[in-house]
């Protein structure tokens, strides 16, 4: 299991609490907001099962050819299955570059009234995985090229 899953808080959502710990749901819990709705939806409450099983966010995975089972947790991210097409060597970050890019629309729709879809997230998934091959060492840059690869759509 990666050490980058394991120790590292993603977006506010930390695997360990298995909460999020800005989203809607906790906040309207504290009374911060009116309500607890996801707003790229409006399907369920904004908790961490509700970003990996929305309508959106189900068809991203999906479109990626990675499965993700209902009720899944943020701390379930290690057992996300990597398909055949997708190398093991830095699979752990590949899945946070796609839970980040989900999140930025999250973002971008909230603060910006953004509407962006799913061709839209997935080609800046591709851009993402372009600059971070810069940031991978030299022996493993093939990497994101074929991350890059799996963002075609």
């Amino acid at each position: 299991m990666s050490t980058i899953i394991q120790t590292t808080p993603i977006y506010s959502i930390n695997p360990h609490h298995d909460q999020c710990r800005q989203c809607r749901a906790n906040l309207f819990k504290k009374h911060v907001v009116d309500d607890a709705a996801w707003e790229l939806c409006h399907q369920g409450p904004e908790t961490t099962e509700h970003f990996f099983e929305c309508r959106f966010a189900a068809q991203f995975w999906a479109s990626l050819g990675l499965q993700i089972r209902a009720g899944f947790r943020a701390n379930d991210l290690h057992c996300i299955s990597r398909p055949a097409s997708i190398p093991d060597t830095e699979f752990s970050s590949y899945i946070l570059l796609c839970c980040w890019q989900i999140w930025k629309r999250r973002n971008n729709h909230v603060f910006r009234g953004d509407t962006a879809n799913l061709q839209q997230v997935v080609r800046a998934c591709r851009e993402e995985a372009t600059s971070w091959a810069y940031r991978l060492r030299r022996d493993i840059v093939w990497v994101a090229n074929v991350w890059c690869s799996s963002f075609a759509m």
